[in-house]
């Protein structure tokens, strides 16, 4: 057994003392064996120590016997449980790694003394142990992860064997170590990091799946095949993940919205993918200006320094574009990528990489792709919901030629491409020409509590509005912008309640990963499309 007396993990180094008798009764401390602990590491980095164990119960204590066989465990160690016996081990945790799912047969103790841990069990469900808390394993199938980047995690960990459980139907659940552990040591190898070296290269094979064995690991390229990719959700997040994973399974539902704002960056993304804006109606931002309620602020900023426009595109218009690029999508002449509505997903086990539809059915892959959005189901087992932000936001479209045709509001949108923000005491209007300068996009951001009638009771953004009840809000601007506010159709004005939520520690769980407003809700124009 390798043993290292010190860990350099951050981590304080731990004794253990053991008690003993003098030949007159009175109690002393054992010196036969070293009071630090020896520690054993792991290929990955993780490490444990085999800190006492007992091979019979009751425990014999006399003559030293318990002594005796816990210094040969430490020389030749033990299983994970020991018949008839009990095992206490310390297991550090490096950071960002997972433990496959296992079960042994037995009643574990586990208190978590330094960081933080997830207990994951099969069923989907997670807790999120902090230091002091204390898990009851009860020989269920289990995995152990260290959610921190930085900081090492340490387990104490108490095992004692117990009877083999039986289910209702008769059937004995035994042991099973999962993949990437064996019946010796604790082994913390992730099941998903090493399957996402060869996810960027799409090279990964499918033939694995969780708690399987196999022979031997995969050595080389030409034993890998694809990786099976399922998302959820066929938004923009949605159609635009295939076409950079060119594998995808997703379940398609109208797009709805108006008008979306590609910041540079993205304006460059969207290029790589073969989808150029202007081909289907962005037009890129010529000047910007920002005004208050009645007087402008500054000049409007001519955008000709910038090298890659921010583009102003109609968001249906931009959704057609991906679905075109996804549905001719091909791999090796062959078209992978099937889109079908509607399809309402029920539950995500990101676990085994399954998602369960309303109608009953299933489907499993090797990794789950959480693109469905703001309330999304995908990310249920990471335990945090979104929240009502305050704010709400106003939403509709206008032809410019309205606005041009009235010489009261002809001057407001005089130029093409000029995007305005108008900002008012407790709120701002964003106004942005998209579809070749021929629309115009309206964004009003505003107290929640303006408009609360048409937003309670849903944290959707297509509900409809009072129109002459957002001019009432918006009666402090000036009467130029109210009057082109007023040219908008009533029927089109929609009032979207802005929703926000805690950061999530982490965006993956086990193999899930959540992109878009799944993995965390961007307000209008924060957001820069693809986020």
């Amino acid at each position: 057994m390798a043993e290292d007396q010190i860990l350099d993990n951050g981590l304080p180094q731990m004794n253990r003392y053991i008690t003993d008798h003098r030949p007159d009764g009175k109690a002393i401390f054992n010196t036969e064996i070293p009071t630090p602990l020896s520690w054993e590491k792991l290929p990955n980095g993780a490490a444990f120590a085999l800190s006492y164990t007992t091979n019979e119960f009751p425990a014999n204590l006399n003559g030293g016997k318990d002594v005796a066989k816990y210094q040969s465990y430490l020389q030749s160690p033990p299983g994970l449980t020991i018949p008839g016996g009990s095992v206490l081990r310390i297991v550090d945790i490096n950071p960002d790694s997972l433990s496959p799912m296992h079960r042994t047969v037995s009643l574990d103790y586990g208190v978590v003394i330094e960081g933080e841990v997830d207990l994951i069990l099969d069923s989907g469900e997670v807790r999120h142990m902090k230091r002091g808390d204390i898990a009851i394993q009860r020989s269920t199938m289990h995995a152990w992860r260290n959610p921190s980047k930085i900081d090492w995690a340490r387990v104490l960990f108490v095992l004692q064997e117990s009877q083999p459980l039986q289910l209702e139907d008769g059937k004995n659940l035994g042991e099973d170590y999962g993949q990437g552990m064996d019946d010796k040591i604790i082994c913390m190898n992730p099941y998903f990091t090493e399957k996402m070296k060869w996810f960027a290269w799409e090279i990964y094979t499918s033939d694995i799946g969780q708690n399987r064995k196999v022979e031997k690991p995969f050595t080389s390229i030409e034993q890998k095949a694809g990786l099976k990719i399922l998302i959820t959700g066929a938004g923009i997040g949605g159609l635009t993940a295939p076409i950079f994973c060119r594998n995808k399974q997703s379940r398609f539902a109208t797009e709805t919205g108006p008008a979306l704002h590609l910041a540079p960056n993205v304006n460059g993304i969207v290029r790589r993918l073969g989808l150029f804006p202007e081909d289907f109606g962005a037009n890129p931002t010529q000047k910007m200006a920002n005004c208050c309620i009645q007087f402008p602020l500054k000049k409007p900023t001519n955008a000709d320094s910038i090298i890659l426009a921010v583009a102003l595109a109609h968001r249906v218009e931009q959704h057609n574009a991906l679905k075109k690029a996804v549905s001719t999508l091909t791999v090796d002449g062959k078209a992978p990528i099937e889109i079908k509505t509607p399809r309402r997903v029920e539950k995500v086990d990101p676990y085994n990489a399954a998602i369960s539809f309303a109608d009953g059915t299933q489907i499993q892959g090797d990794l789950v792709v959480g693109a469905d959005g703001v309330h999304s189901i995908s990310r249920t087992s990471l335990h945090i919901k979104p929240f009502p932000s305050g704010k709400s936001a106003f939403r509709f479209l206008l032809p410019k030629q309205k606005a041009l045709d009235d010489p009261e509001t002809a001057a407001l949108v005089q130029h093409i491409g000029e995007q305005n923000m108008w900002f008012g005491v407790d709120g701002r209007i964003i106004m942005s020409p998209t579809s070749h300068n021929s629309i115009l996009n309206f964004t009003i951001i505003h107290p929640d509590k303006e408009s609360a009638s048409e937003t309670a009771g849903s944290d959707t953004w297509d509900q409809s509005t009072n129109l002459d009840k957002m001019l009432k809000i918006l009666s402090s601007f000036s009467l130029a912008i109210v009057k082109l506010l007023s040219k908008v159709e009533p029927e089109s004005v929609r009032v979207w309640k802005l929703i926000d939520m805690d950061p999530l520690p982490r965006l993956n769980e086990s193999r899930l990963v959540l992109i878009g407003d799944a993995a965390h809700p961007f307000f209008p124009r924060i957001g820069v499309f693809y986020h």
